[in-house]
């Protein structure tokens, strides 16, 4: 079987997906929802994000 490639997130998209949470107050799952990806992530970048830590790819 083929491998699917993971997908690449650059550090903006990152932001733009934590703001959809902390400013326009809409959940990991519906943010999620609106971007097409799964909410997991967004609650690391999230986590991240108030450590300093949040870097992108590419």
């Amino acid at each position: 079987m083929k491998r699917i490639p993971r997908r690449l997130f650059t550090e903006g998209f990152k932001r733009e997906a934590i703001k959809l949470v902390t400013e326009q107050q809409l959940n990991a799952a519906q943010a999620g929802r609106q971007l097409n990806i799964d909410p997991k992530p967004i609650h690391l970048w999230i986590v991240q994000s108030k450590h300093g830590e949040l870097t992108g790819t590419l």
